[in-house]
């Protein structure tokens, strides 16, 4: 599919003490907007030792609620994108299907760049989260992003 317009999603860096664990950044196309995952990534800037932990990416039942961020084209000619991003969710709504989780090597951090066979197509009422299932005592600074074609 990924023939459509191209956005980014950014998250961060955010310093995280003591968080329980959970979405990063939520991607919601809106109408009629189908949206394609290209990539997601999630990275760390401060610790100089391992430590290990999950990541993955979930289909929302209900959609959360958080920052709210301005998606970006990646070409300077494309209109807005039809999705809605809210980043560093406080409001976790309901998770469903595990559409992919990973362990994650902290210092290496998480890349995900599917196949095109592979990659996660959303709809309408069918938000995407780049999510963290685990309790991270930190401190620790990370960034992570969503890379999404629409059509």
């Amino acid at each position: 599919m990924s023939a459509g317009r191209t956005f980014v999603g950014l998250c961060g860096p955010l310093t995280l003490t003591n968080w329980p664990g959970g979405t990063l950044i939520q991607l919601e196309p809106t109408g009629t907007t189908v949206a394609e995952i290209l990539r997601a990534w999630i990275s760390q800037e401060n610790l100089a030792s391992r430590a290990s932990a999950a990541a993955g990416l979930v289909r929302k039942s209900v959609s959360g609620s958080g920052t709210p961020v301005t998606p970006s084209g990646l070409s300077s000619v494309q209109d807005s994108s039809a999705s809605t991003v809210h980043t560093n969710l406080t409001t976790e709504g309901t998770n469903g299907l595990v559409l992919v989780r990973e362990a994650v090597d902290s210092l290496k951090g998480w890349l995900y760049v599917p196949q095109p066979g592979e990659r996660i197509l959303a709809r309408n009422g069918q938000a995407v989260g780049l999510h963290v299932p685990t309790n991270i005592v930190g401190p620790l600074t990370i960034s992570a992003g969503l890379i999404w074609a629409e059509r």
